[in-house]
Parts: structure tokens; sequence; C-alpha cells
């Protein structure tokens, strides 16, 4: 991974710089500055962007101060590839932690100009994404590529297990821990797999053990199988005989009930005929009476026909008559609304007219109070200058004073140095305080009454200016109080002139809009009274009430006559009734009488039928009287058969799983040799697979491949540690210690040689430890950048001069620059300003009001 190009927005220090920070180019640079200044937050930046970590102990502590959200945007290369990460956070509200969203960016076209997103789903997922492509995780790239301020013994004060872990990380060991993690699953999973087969193999040989014992069963159960099914067949027929018996007696049953049904329904028709015939007969005689009057019901209902037609023609008269009505009463409600509205229109024409006349009369009055208020803010203007004079004056005034106060403080302190030398005096001082040389009683008497004649000259000045100022202050302050009223005044009665004239400019504007108005006004009301006075409006409607009444007067409706009709159809109205039952009886009188014909001759056909059912029940009743036994005798031979066939089913389902046993057995002999065949192979697996996780485990692949790398990490630092110590310090990794006990035990010690022995690397302190520590971070930053497919060939060092004195800073120096064709990218912090010129690029870092901000030079 090389870093490529910088953007940052709220992040630490830094606001909103303006423009972002492009490292492509640049091999080995400086990044300089005074402390505090933000120099560690650019590096703090990058590793917050790729891993979401740095310095702070919660995001929140990073977003600069006063802001609520924050951005970082990291542009880097990885071989050929080019991407860009985005990481955001927004602080969260008291009660809730704060919101981080995270986007993967890779370039979309050849020369790199675009981009397109391989973000995961989640921030999780998509910082997984990142290691993956990184191929390291933070903790392992600031134990070897990034050596922090203050943390450079990241390493090495690490336990011997945790600096294990670190080369393992670096030298992408986890694969293996997957392998070892897979194979020992995988050993788990067969484990259970042999448990499996060996339980199978159990329960199958203690099965076949019981086959002779079933064979033995399923012979006797199939001879009584064959006894039941005998015994089931024979009182299958006898339940047959039985019940064709008693279906014969349940057929006269039911026949019977049949019979009785038929002479009940026979005995309630016989009763509803003689009720017909009854009807009948005396529809008859009524047929009959109203034939008799037959001539007077015919006089009678030709009167009614004749009133009721003379009705229905003056009920047309009066629906014709109710509706010219209510069209004469709309039309005329319409003709008085239209006179009301145009007497409401005439007097609001009026109105306005008089408020416009009353405007427009003012408008002369209005133009010359114009005047007067234009000609008072000109008067106005000129005492605003004056007072305007007058402030300056008073500035002048207050800047004496200020002169004069200033004087005074200066002559306060001079005072306060002679009387500092008269009392130097008076403890005897025997040197003149301005030569030097010895002075004498005389001499000192001299300079003391020079000292006091000055002090008193000054203290009358003192005074002098103290009483000036005294009186010019008082004077000022009245003066000042006095152009204050002015002032309030001046403005008081300008903001209340400039008031008015607003206030007349629109009174005559609207005195001239009023008389612009007032001719078309007058206009309009002239012809409403015109139209009023002649009855001039709507004319329409005036003729269609004209037509309404014309055709209301033709009509002729009489009331009186309408009611002596309706009084007359009243008397008339029961011949209508005697009417219809006469036309009735003319219609009817036949089939009444057929009908009572055919109702006698039904009701003889029902007595006799009703003789030949009564006859049948009583021959059905004499032979049902063996019915309750027969049915007796078939329920016993039911249940007799019932348990027969269910001890014959039961004989067949323990044949069938006798039968189902066997074929079990018989499939189980055959598979048995397969179950045999699978455990000897499961369980040869389960052993290569143990040894396999054994082979890839921390004492196995892992420890050999870092006993490979060791001394070159070793050669690496001693290289680094001789030519910053004049090569005498000497460093020995040792990845196995001799056990107390006996044995070896796994380790990763660190042990310094020098002119007083060999120690642990604990024992060393201050700049001593550091080349210890830079040396060998460097070994790891090399081992990193050079391991087969490393995405990380670049070092980053914050600080760490300070310990060193100038001859141990020189020598980092040239190190560094020993180094420099092993690295794609070398970045550099200090703020110690004779090492910023040791650089070929330097990146400056200032801080402003605004934030922090950086240029290249």
């Amino acid at each position: 991974m090389i870093p490529v190009k910088l953007a940052l927005k709220n992040f630490m220090s830094y606001r909103d710089p303006p423009e972002p920070l492009v490292l492509d180019g640049i091999h080995i640079a400086c990044i300089c500055g005074d402390n505090g200044n933000g120099k560690s937050a650019l590096l703090d930046a990058m590793t917050w962007a790729l891993w979401g970590k740095a310095r702070a102990k919660s995001t929140d502590d990073l977003v600069h101060s006063g802001q609520s959200d924050m951005e970082v945007e990291l542009e880097f290369t990885i071989g050929e590839g080019r991407y860009r990460v985005i990481r955001k956070h927004t602080k969260g509200k008291p009660g809730r932690s704060g919101h981080t969203v995270l986007e993967l960016q890779v370039t979309s076209k050849e020369d790199g100009s675009g981009f397109r997103a391989i973000t995961a789903n989640t921030v999780r997922e998509t910082q997984a994404r990142i290691i993956d492509l990184l191929r390291m995780d933070y903790d392992t790239f600031v134990n070897s590529a990034f050596l922090r301020q203050g943390r450079a013994d990241e390493f090495t004060l690490r336990t011997p297990r945790e600096r294990k872990q670190i080369l393992a990380d670096i030298l992408n060991l986890s694969i293996y821990d997957e392998l070892e993690t897979g194979a020992r699953k995988k050993a788990r999973e067969i484990e259970v797999e042999v448990a499996v087969l060996e339980n199978d193999l159990a329960v199958m040989e203690e099965e076949l053990k019981k086959k002779p014992e079933v064979q033995g069963d399923l012979f006797r159960v199939k001879a009584r199988l064959s006894e039941a099914e005998r015994d089931e067949a024979l009182q299958r027929v006898q339940v047959e005989k039985l019940a064709r018996r008693k279906d014969l007696l349940e057929v006269n049953k039911a026949e019977l009930e049949r019979t009785r049904e038929r002479t009940g329904q026979a005995q309630k028709d016989l009763h509803l005929l003689s009720e017909e015939k009854e009807l009948h007969r005396r529809r008859i005689v009524e047929y009959e009476a109203v034939m008799e009057q037959q001539n007077a019901v015919t006089e009678g209902y030709g009167l009614f026909q004749e009133a009721l037609g003379r009705k229905e023609e003056l009920d047309r008269k009066l629906a014709r008559s109710s509706a010219l009505v209510e069209d004469r009463s709309r039309l005329e409600r319409e003709i008085d609304a239209e006179r009301v509205r145009l007497v409401g229109e005439v007097e609001g024409l009026r109105s306005r007219v008089q408020t416009l006349e009353s405007k427009a009369s003012n408008i002369q009055a209005w133009e010359e109070e114009l005047a007067e208020c234009s000609k008072r803010l000109a008067d106005l203007d000129e005492l605003e200058m004056e007072l305007k004079q007058s402030a300056d004056d008073l500035q002048e005034t207050s800047v004496k004073i200020r002169h004069l106060e200033s004087s005074n403080e200066r002559l306060m302190r001079e005072m306060q140095d002679l009387r500092d030398k008269v009392d130097m005096l008076e403890k005897g001082v025997a040197q003149c305080p301005l030569c030097g040389s010895s002075l004498g009683e005389d001499g000192l008497d001299h300079i003391r009454s020079a000292y006091e004649e000055e002090g008193l000259g000054k203290k009358q000045e003192y005074l002098g200016n103290l009483k000036v100022i005294k009186e010019v202050s008082a004077r000022h302050e009245t003066a000042r109080q006095e152009m204050d009223k002015k002032q309030g005044e001046l403005a008081r009665e300008r903001r209340g002139t400039q008031g008015r004239i607003s206030v007349l400019e629109r009174d005559q504007e609207e005195g001239i809009r009023a008389n612009e108005e007032l001719i078309p006004l007058r206009t309009r009301l002239d012809d409403i009274d015109s139209r009023l006075a002649a009855g001039s409006f709507k004319i329409d409607t005036q003729k269609q009430l004209e037509g309404v009444t014309s055709e209301l007067e033709a009509l002729g409706y009489d009331s009186l006559a309408h009611k002596q009709v309706s009084e007359r159809l009243d008397q008339l109205m029961r011949y209508e009734e005697l009417h219809r039952r006469l036309t009735e009886a003319r219609d009817r009188l036949p089939e009444v009488q057929q009908a009572l014909e055919l109702a006698e001759s039904r009701e003889s056909r029902l007595r006799s039928q009703m003789g030949v059912d009564i006859a049948r029940q009583e021959s059905i009743e004499a032979g049902l009287g063996a019915l309750p036994q027969l049915e007796r005798d078939l329920e016993g031979a039911k249940s007799s058969y019932e348990g027969l066939r269910e001890e014959e089913r039961r004989w067949r389902d323990r044949m069938i799983g006798l039968q189902e046993a066997l074929r079990r057995m018989d499939e189980m002999e055959a598979g048995r040799a397969e179950k045999r065949a699978a455990l000897k192979q499961a369980t040869r697996d389960k052993g290569i697979y143990e040894e396999l996780g054994r082979a890839f485990g921390k004492g196995g692949v892992q420890a050999l491949i870092i006993e490979t790398v060791l001394p070159e990490i070793e050669d690496e630092a001693n290289r680094l540690l001789s030519r910053m110590t004049d090569n005498r310090m000497h460093v020995k990794i040792e990845s196995q210690r001799e056990k107390k006990t006996g044995g070896s035990l796994e380790t990763l010690d660190i042990n310094i040689a020098d002119e007083l022995g060999t120690r642990p690397y604990e024992l060393f302190s201050g700049g001593e430890a550091f080349r210890i520590n830079f040396a060998l971070r460097i070994a790891l930053s090399k081992l990193l950048a050079h391991r087969a497919g490393a995405p990380l060939p670049i070092l980053f060092i914050d600080e760490g001069f300070g310990s060193q004195d100038g001859a141990g800073r020189e020598k980092l120096l040239e190190t560094i620059n020993s180094i420099r064709s092993d690295f794609e990218r070398i970045l550099v912090i200090t703020h110690i300003e004779e090492l910023k010129e040791a650089f070929p690029v330097r990146i400056q870092v200032t801080k402003t009001e605004q934030g922090s901000n950086y240029f290249i030079n």
C-alpha cells in the first residue's frame, strides 16, 4: 500500500484544508512543524481511514473541536491497482453512540481518473475487505511499519508470545492457523463418525443374534393365522344369513310406516275436502245474490265514472295552476332582488364618491405641509453637521486626556525608579549606580540631592497634569452629556419629520388616485339612478312574469267546483266495489260450481283407498312380531364375527412385523461388511488429520518458518545497530529457551551484546533503547516490505530523535538514508529544526485559528 493523496475535513486539529495532501512522486519526506501543530494527525488520519483506529481512545475524540462530524479520504496504490477509501463519522448525541460510514472504491479507468464502488453491505464487512486487500491489520502495522510517537518500543516491550504472533502476522502465517483449525475440525468430525460407526456395528451384531428366534416365531404365527381365517369365514356366512332375514322384515316395517302415513294423510285430505265443499257452496250463494242486483249496480257505476272523469280534469288544472303560481312568485322575487341590489350599489357608489371627494379636496394642503417638512429636514441636516463638529472636538479632548494620563503613568514609573535609587543610597551603597566608581560621603549626598530634586520636579509635573486632567475631564463630560441630549432630540425629530413626510406622500398619492377614480364612479351612479326610475332592469324576467299571469287567468281553475266533484265522487265510491264483485260473480260462478263437483268425486276415491291401506297394515303388523329376537341374534353373530376378525388382524400384523424384521436382518448382514470397511478408513483418516493439525500448529510449520526469518531480522537489525553505535552493540533473538525442569520452551527473547556483555533488552534505556528499538522495527518493516506479495512497502517514523545527541541524530539520519531503497515511501515526523534540511522534501505543518494546514516545499 503506497499512500498517494489524503483529504481531511474536521479531523483532529484540521478543520477544512483548501487542498488535499498529494504524496505522489515523493520517495522520502519530512513532516515538520512546531509541537501541537498536527504533524502526527496526518499519519493518524491514514490509519483511521484504513483501519478505523488512531491514538484517541474513542472515535468521537478525533472530531475537530466544536464540530459534529468528520471525514477522511485516502487514495493509495497496491501493485498496479489504485484504490480510494472514504471513512465518515458523526458524533453521537447524549445516550446514543455515533454513526460511521465506510466506502471502498477501485479505479475504473486506466489513467486512474474514475472510481467505482466495491463497498460491502456493512461497515464490518467493508473493513474486512480492506484488511484482506492490505493483508495486514492495525496492530501488525504499528508493530512493524509505523514507529509511533513515544511508542518505538511497541514490539520490544511485548511478551515473547506476542512478539511471535506479530512475526506470524507479518509472515502471513494465519493461513496455517486456518489449516490447523480446519484439520482439527475435520479430525473431530471423523471422530464423531467413528463413534457412530462403532455404535452401529454393535447394534447390528446384537440384532442379528435374534434371527433364529424370529424365524421360529414366524412359522408358528402363520399356522395360527390359517386357523383364524377359517373361523372368520364361517362366522361371516352366519351373519350374512341373519342380515338378509332382518332386511326383509325391515322392508315390511318401512312399508307399514308408509301405509300408516297414507292413511293419516287421507284423513286430513277428507277433512280439507269437506271444508272446500262448504266454501264452494257459500260462494255460489254470494254470487247468485250479487247477480240479482245487476241493474242498480250498473247504473250507479256509470255515475261514478262520470264524476271520476270530471275530478281528474280539475286535478290537472289544479296542478298547472300551482306551478304557474310558483313561477309567478319566483319571477317576482328575482325582480325585487335586482331592484334591492341596484339600490344597494347606488348607496355604496354615493358613499365612495363622498370619500374620494374628501381626499381630492385636501391635495393642496398636503402639498404645502410636505414642503414645510422637507425644509425642516434640511435644517436638521445643518444641525447634525454642527453636532458632528462638536463630536470631533470631544474626540480631541479625549486624546488630550489620554495623553496626560499616559504621561502621568510614565512620571510615576520614573519617580519610583528614583525612589529605588535613593533607597539604595540609604542602604550605604558605596559605588555609583551608573559608572560603578567608588563614592564618598560627599558624593552620596550630592547624588541623593540630585535624585530628590529630579523627583520633586517630576512630582510637580505629575500634579499639574492631574489638575488639568480633572478640569478637562469635567468639561468633557458636561459637553458629552449635552451633545448626547441634542443628538437624541435631533434623531427623534428627524424620525418624526420623516414619518410625517411618508404619511403626506401616501395621502397625496391617494388624493390623486381619488380624483382619477371619481369620473367613472359618477357616470356609473347616474346610469343606475335612471334605470331604477324607469324600471329598466330584469326585462326578460318581467316579460316572463306577464306571460305567466296571462296563462293563469286563461286557465280558469274553479276550486269550489273541484270540491263539489270530490264530495260527489266519495258518495258514488261504493259502486266501484259492487261493480267489481258483479263482474267477479259473472266470471267465477261456473268455475265454483265445477270445483264443487270435483271435490265430491275426490272424496269418494280417498275413502276407497283408505279401506285397502287399513287391511294391509293389519297383515304386516302380524309378521313383525319376530323382528326383536332376530335383531338380538344378528347382533350376537356380528360381535362374534368382529372378535374373529380382530384376532385374524392381530396374527396378520404379527406375521408382517416378523417378515419385516427378517428383511431388515438380511439387509443388515449385507451392510455389516460396508460398515466395517468405513470404520477402518475413518480411523485411518482421523490419525492423518490429527497429525496435520499438529504440523500446521504454532510448534510445527509456523515455528520452522519463523526460525528461517529470525537470522534475516537479526542480520538487518545488527547492520543498522552497528552503523548507529559504531559497531558497539549487537542483537540476538532466541526462539527457544532451556527449561529449569528440562526440555526447551518456545519463546522470542531479545538479548543485546555490548562492551559490558550480553544483557536482555529490558536492561537498556534512553537513547540506547531507542536505537535498539529503531533497528528492530526497521528490520521488521523491511521483512514486511520484502516478503512475497507484501502490499505495504512503506515506513512511517513519528519523532523519537529527541532522545539522541547530535552524533546519535547523525547516525539515525545515515541509517534512514541507507534503507531508502528498501521502501517506496518513507515519512519522518520531527520538530527539530536542524533535521529538516537533511530531507529532500519537507511537508510543513502550521496551525491557525481556523485549524491546521500544510504545504510542501
